[in-house]
C-alpha cells in the first residue's frame, strides 16, 4: 500500500490550519499562509518536500525559525535537518549533537549513494556508522553512543532516518529496513559528506575526483550541483570540467 501525497489544496489547508493554531485566526495570518504556500507550489523541489505532512510542518517551522523560507535548496535543507535535530520534538526528546550527528548521517548517505540505493538494513547501517567512526576518528573518536542507539535516537528524535519496514535477505531472514525520510536529505547530506570529506578514503579525494565517475549517473544528478554550491569557490575545477 502507498499514502498518497498531499495536492496543493491539501497543502494549502494545512498551512492555513497551522497558521492559525499558532499564531491565531485572522486576516493577515491567512494572507501570510497563501503567500507561503505560493512560494512552496512555485518550486517543484520544495513541492516534493511539501507532499509529505511532516515535512511540509518542518517548512513552516523553518519559515517562522528563520523568519523566512529559504529558496536556495543547500540553505532550505540545511535549515530543515538543523530544526529536525536539534529543535523538533524538543520537549520529548534532548537535542543531539550536530557535530558528531550530521557527519555520521552524512557519511551513510554517500555510501548509499555510492551503492545506488535508496534502502539499507539495519546490519548494513550499523556497519556503515562503525566505518564513519573508524574513518573520522578527529570527529568521531569520543563518541559515546553505540550505532544501535543512534540510529535509535535520530529516528525518534528526528524521523529523518526512518525504520520503512521489513525485507528479506539473502539468508531468507526478515530484517529492518531503513531510508531518509525523503531522498533530497540524501542528496543533499552525500553531497556534504563529499565537500567537507566526511567519505571513505577522504584524504586522497577531491571535489572533482569523487564526483567524475558518477557525471552520467542518473541518481547523481542533484547531487553534483549541491557540491558545487556547497563547495564555493573551491567548484572552479568541477564547473571547468563540466563546460
Amino acid at each position: 500500500y502507498f499514502i498518497n501525497g498531499l495536492e496543493a489544496a491539501q497543502i494549502r489547508l494545512l498551512s492555513r490550519k497551522w497558521h492559525q493554531a499558532i499564531l491565531g485566526d485572522s486576516k493577515q495570518v491567512e494572507t501570510d499562509s497563501d503567500k507561503l504556500c505560493d512560494m512552496i507550489l512555485n518550486d517543484a523541489r520544495i513541492v516534493a518536500l511539501a507532499e509529505n505532512p511532516l515535512l511540509l510542518t518542518t517548512l513552516l517551522f523553518v519559515k517562522r525559525c528563520v523568519g523566512y523560507l529559504p529558496t536556495k535548496r543547500c540553505r532550505l535543507y540545511e535549515e530543515m535537518i538543523k530544526l529536525l535535530l536539534v529543535t523538533w520534538n524538543a520537549v520529548a526528546h534532548d537535542k543531539l549533537d550536530m557535530d558528531e550527528t550530521e557527519p555520521q548521517l552524512a557519511f551513510v548517505a554517500y555510501c548509499m549513494m555510492e551503492q545506488g540505493q535508496q534502502k539499507i538494513s539495519r546490519t548494513e547501517l550499523e556497519n556503515c556508522i562503525i566505518k564513519a567512526r573508524r574513518e573520522l576518528p578527529e570527529i568521531l573518536d569520543y563518541t559515546t553512543i553505540s550505532p544501535s542507539k543512534f540510529i535509535e535516537q535520530v529516528e525518534e528524535r528526528s524521523s529523518l532516518l526512518i525504520q520503512m519496514g521489513y525485507e528479506e535477505n539473502d539468508m531468507g531472514q526478515m530484517v529492518a529496513t531503513y531510508e531518509f525520510s525523503h531522498l533530497s536529505f540524501q542528496e543533499y547530506l552525500a553531497a556534504k559528506a563529499i565537500v567537507k570529506q566526511w567519505t571513505p578514503n577522504s584524504r586522497d579525494m577531491n571535489l572533482l575526483k569523487a564526483l567524475k565517475p558518477h557525471m552520467e549517473e542518473e541518481h547523481w544528478r542533484e547531487v553534483i550541483p549541491l557540491a558545487a554550491f556547497l563547495s564555493g569557490r573551491d567548484a572552479q575545477p568541477l564547473v571547468e570540467y563540466l563546460i
